[in-house]
């Protein structure tokens, strides 16, 4: 699931679950430009505002099930098996990167981006 602990000082936390997330987490990261945060679980792919609020991304009305997510520029980037690297804006799929290797649809395990350079293990 996600826990969100929230700093009060010192070694305060103050510890939060959020509803609806009790099952099992792929991946996880955060858009601070929209305050949105991003998780792939093996129930498919959510966006959750701040409220808690949850929207799953869907692709060509599909579930999504990419196993890593990687923040970069205002932009979330999704490494699936079956589409490739998805460009996420919002609860929206905005582009879509198809990795080929020697003629060949490849799978991305990892994504690394560096001065928009993206570095892919396969």
């Amino acid at each position: 699931g996600i826990a969100k602990y929230t700093w009060r000082g010192g070694s305060d936390f103050k510890n939060e679950v959020l509803t609806g997330f009790n099952y099992r987490m792929y991946s996880l990261e955060y858009n601070p430009g929209d305050k949105l945060l991003y998780t792939t679980t093996a129930n498919g792919m959510f966006v959750i505002d701040s409220a808690g609020t949850s929207t799953t991304i869907t692709f060509q009305q599909k579930a999504l099930f990419p196993n890593t997510l990687h923040y970069y520029d205002g932009k979330i980037y999704a490494c699936d098996k079956k589409n490739g690297i998805l460009v996420i804006n919002k609860d929206k799929v905005s582009s879509i990167i198809q990795p080929i290797v020697n003629g060949k649809k490849v799978a991305v395990n990892k994504l690394i981006i560096h001065k928009n350079t993206l570095l892919v293990k396969t």
